[in-house]
């Protein structure tokens, strides 16, 4: 699939504090296996199928354990976003760039890695499903390399709102085997370089904003690149109005 955007497409994503203190002391960026961290029931619809081939039960978990991906979103922020990745209102909310993003995952790229990039595409369940099903009705192990990658790209049309923009890694089945009892891949970043900005949760107060920038300056980050959302903040407008 490759690099679908500009290099230039600011891309966002939500961590909890804790979780971010690993990236900016360990200086790695993680993509965790797929088959083991997404959530969502229908996330790799692909791997879950039962495949039948010439009335015969036929497994793909070789190329399935070798699939390591991470989302972010091209939305600045949103209510929902804050909500859902920042319950506790212990989530950052980390901007870099899609070059950046592509250059940083894309090292050791070879013939034991293919890589993909790009917006996720949201459809009806049913429309999904069809269209995967046609593509499958012949066995093609390209087809099948090439198709499950597309297919972390596909979701349902409830998941809108989050915008999402993934990477995906597939591994060949030896460099699968060697990384299997590993859930995580890691790759090195310089958090000054790579991190753009910091935004923290609207609904901090005063005190809490400065103890987390606090926080996030003796983990290493620029303070110049620290500040606060103010999706909530109200401004009252001054309206002049006269008696008749």
């Amino acid at each position: 699939m490759g690099i679908i955007e500009p290099s230039f497409l600011s891309i966002y994503k939500f961590y909890d504090i804790k979780k971010l203190k690993y990236i900016l002391t360990n200086k790695k960026l993680y993509l965790d296996r797929i088959q083991d961290s997404w959530e969502d029931k229908f996330e790799n619809f692909f791997m879950k199928e039962k495949f039948i081939v010439d009335n015969e039960d036929y497994s793909i978990v070789s190329i399935c354990r070798g699939v390591f991906g991470q989302s972010w979103t091209t939305l600045p922020e949103s209510d929902a976003l804050w909500r859902i990745y920042s319950p506790d209102k212990n989530g950052v909310r980390i901007q870099t760039k899609a070059g950046k993003l592509k250059d940083a995952t894309s090292v050791g790229d070879s013939s034991s890695y293919d890589t993909w990039y790009g917006r996720v595409i949201y459809d009806d369940q049913d429309v999904i499903e069809r269209f995967v099903s046609e593509q499958c009705s012949i066995l093609s192990t390209s087809i099948l390399r090439n198709l499950l990658p597309y297919s972390e790209f596909l979701k349902r049309r409830e998941f809108e709102h989050e915008h999402e923009f993934r990477v995906i890694k597939i591994l060949d089945e030896e460099t699968s085997n060697k990384v299997e009892p590993y859930k995580r891949i890691c790759f090195s970043i310089d958090p000054a370089i790579f991190i753009e900005g910091y935004l923290l949760d609207p609904r901090l107060s005063e005190a809490e904003f400065e103890k987390k920038k606090n926080l996030l300056r003796s983990l290493g980050a620029d303070i110049k690149k620290v500040s606060q959302s103010k999706l909530y903040q109200f401004e009252p407008i001054e309206i002049r109005m006269r008696t008749e």
